[in-house]
């Protein structure tokens, strides 16, 4: 069901959450000023085909999937646009009436992130979705920091997972 709800959810629309809000040149002006030993788009293909992966283009970014254990994770991998960050997100679930949540499961997540960091909890109300995010500096990335960083933020999805139940 959870491999469902994330392909479904990634599929219908692109998370752009790690847009980076210090400088919004558009993306053909950022990429005339690349920060040093950033990535582009095209390394960052090319390393997720370098890693096994079959990346869809997004209008932001590149879709994923990873299979491990008995879990499907369809995952967003983003530069920011000024290429100062690099953002790994999927979406918990749908939450269509987020009011009617208990505070205490509201709670349990914003407890949840300090542990979890530099993987957050954020809800977007605009598709009434709970997602999961992760930011990296754009700085010296590789095939493998890219691999460690996936790995570790479908660890933290699988850990946290008691506490999203409530979403759809």
């Amino acid at each position: 069901m959870f491999a469902i709800i994330l392909w479904a959810g990634t599929a219908v629309g692109a998370l752009v959450h790690a847009q980076a809000k210090s400088d919004p040149l558009p993306q053909t002006q950022a990429s005339t000023n690349v920060p040093a030993n950033a990535i582009t788009d095209a390394d960052l293909k090319k390393m997720l085909i370098d890693l096994g992966y079959t990346p869809k283009s997004l209008s932001k970014g590149y879709q994923i999937t990873i299979k491990k254990n008995k879990w499907t994770f369809n995952i967003q991998v983003v530069l920011s646009d000024n290429l100062e960050k690099m953002g790994i997100n999927t979406i918990a679930g749908d939450v269509k009436q987020p009011a009617d949540v208990p505070a205490a499961s509201w709670l349990a997540l914003l407890e949840t992130n300090p542990e979890i960091d530099p993987t957050t909890f954020y809800f977007d109300n605009q598709q009434k979705r709970l997602c999961l995010h992760r930011a990296c500096d754009n700085r010296g990335i590789t095939s493998e920091i890219i691999a460690k960083e996936l790995d570790s933020f479908c660890f933290d999805v699988v850990a946290t997972a008691k506490f999203w139940r409530f979403t759809r």
